[in-house]
């Protein structure tokens, strides 16, 4: 296995003794201080939906791997708060909820963007508990869109980049129809069969997109160190990756998992501040010089990045 490549991993089996050696396995991975669930899942081979079907709860689970002294008893923040909420109401509250959104914007479908603006709680709740945005509002009366866009592989990718950065962790299938995402589970089924293959699909490309560019470093390295004279005029090759301004969907995301999914410049998460969002642009500019390679390029914020200043440039 090549140092660039990258997998998905799994346990060997999924017994309590099994996942009780992961947990402590991973409690070994991460810096001091409380074990959290984003924490785990960054760095373990089992979802934290399985640990929970287990233990029944993430403090039950670090108590059982006598772990007890990294839970996090700090107050939620309000994303948190807000999530807590909705998964406490039943059925018919959130479909009260999402009915009274839609009444007061007089509209007989809402977007998702409309009901986070207007709810007191997430839209997120109500796409995992009724398995799609879609499928809330067709319980709750409303009307849903019945047309659905064609995506491109590439639009997909792009989205399971933006989902994946979001969480700091592959994305499970039912969390594609809320945000972050712009594109439904449906899409990705659709291209690839299953939501395994579709990850697999992604996996394929980062890996294709590195080994692409250390073949491109490799071939500047020995186009320098030759000095023999060319013996004819032949067409100028193609410009290598780092010599191009457009940044490939892998080294993306090479790049935001080097960072840790968090900006450089604030420290911040999506994976632990609402709203935050993380691009990956070229620290010394590209038209200033800069090449387009992973030395010169790091993760910031949506807020850090287009504050930088004029001597700086937004990839």
């Amino acid at each position: 296995m090549k140092e660039t490549d990258f997998r998905l991993n799994g346990l060997d089996e999924y017994t309590d003794a099994a996942i009780i050696a992961e947990i402590r396995r991973v409690a070994g991975c991460v810096d001091r201080g409380p074990l959290t669930i984003s924490a785990f899942e960054r760095h373990a081979h089992v979802g934290i939906s399985t640990v929970r079907r287990h233990f029944r709860t993430w403090r039950n689970a670090l108590s059982q791997a006598g772990l007890g002294h990294l839970i996090n008893d700090t107050i939620p923040t309000t994303a948190k708060m807000i999530a807590q909420r909705g998964k406490r109401m039943s059925n018919d509250e959130l479909l009260s909820v999402l009915r009274n959104v839609a009444q007061t914007l007089r509209k007989e479908s809402i977007t998702i963007e409309e009901f986070n603006e207007h709810a007191s709680i997430n839209a997120r709740t109500l796409c995992s508990r009724f398995h799609g945005w879609s499928h809330a509002l067709e319980r709750a009366g409303l009307t849903a869109a019945k047309v659905q866009r064609r995506y491109s592989d590439d639009e997909c990718l792009e989205n399971l980049l933006k989902v994946w950065s979001h969480y700091g962790r592959p994305p499970k299938s039912e969390e594609m129809p809320c945000p972050p995402s712009t594109i439904g589970i449906r899409a990705y089924i659709s291209h690839w069969g299953t939501w395994r293959k579709a990850l697999k699909a992604f996996v394929d490309r980062v890996n294709q997109d590195v080994t692409g560019e250390a073949k491109d470093e490799q071939t500047r390295g020995e186009t320098v160190q030759s000095n023999a004279p060319p013996q004819e005029q032949s067409p100028s090759p193609p410009r290598p990756d780092a010599e191009k301004r457009a940044i490939k969907l892998g080294l993306r995301y090479k790049v935001l998992k080097r960072d840790r999914f968090r900006c450089t410049i604030c420290g911040r998460s999506p994976a632990t501040t609402l709203g935050v969002e993380l691009h990956v642009d070229h620290i010394v500019p590209f038209s200033a010089g800069g090449r387009t390679v992973p030395e010169n390029l790091r993760s910031t914020c949506s807020d850090c990045n287009l504050g930088k200043g004029s001597n700086r440039e937004d990839t």
